[in-house]
């Protein structure tokens, strides 16, 4: 054949590679990551940082020397600076499907009878305050 992978990748296509190299460098260049890759992202450097931490302060107290705490804490640290820091295609496994836009007449059409009807609104309440008034001068000259 005249194909380039292996010929058990043609049997098996479960077991191809999901994207090329192009795909992935385009992912990571534009830092997408959808709000479940935040969360997982998040997930992933608290607990190794912390995992880190308590293996390190560990080894440390059987070594008798504190110093081991902090090399471990910093490797967990960079360990997971390059995991999540970049933006890998597993945290984009979820993209966020963002609503079409509306066309702006129906939008600026439906602000000016908004505009109109609170205007409306407006002018009967006075009248009605207005009439009140009026009412209460009468009853109180009466008086």
């Amino acid at each position: 054949s005249s194909c380039c992978l292996p010929r058990w990748w043609l049997v098996r296509p479960h077991l191809q590679p999901a994207m090329g190299m192009k795909r992935l460098w385009d992912c990571i260049y534009l830092g997408e990551m959808d709000f479940q890759g935040q969360k997982d992202a998040y997930n992933f450097q608290f607990y190794v940082i912390w995992t880190c931490g308590l293996v390190g302060f560990t080894y440390g107290f059987i070594m008798q020397r504190f110093l081991y705490t902090y090399y471990f804490i910093l490797a967990g640290s960079l360990v997971s600076g390059v995991v999540c820091l970049m933006s890998w295609p597993v945290f984009n496994a979820n993209p966020v499907e963002w609503l079409a836009n509306r066309e702006e007449e129906e939008e600026s059409d439906s602000d000016d009878d908004k505009k109109k009807k609170k205007k409306e609104k407006k002018e009967k309440k006075d009248k009605g305050e207005v009439k009140e008034k009026k009412s209460k001068k009468k009853v109180a000259a009466e008086d």
